[in-house]
């Protein structure tokens, strides 16, 4: 399986089976959920470089 699909199973293919509309979907006028990672995400050696939710940012390290 790739990482596209194994990522998929644990986030739009959920919200689809409980039908929870627009998850992993960004729409202009909306709030966007994101997080970027530093590495690839399914890695152990990757981690958490940005959240986003809505107008809140989060960078890790705390970004001055």
């Amino acid at each position: 399986m790739n990482e596209e699909k194994a990522i998929g199973m644990v986030t739009w293919d959920i919200a689809n089976m409980f039908n929870i509309p627009d998850v992993g979907i960004i729409k202009e006028n909306f709030p966007a959920e994101l997080i970027g990672f530093n590495g690839r995400p399914l890695h152990l050696d990757s981690f958490i470089q940005i959240v986003t939710s809505g107008t809140r940012v989060e960078c890790y390290p705390q970004q001055p």
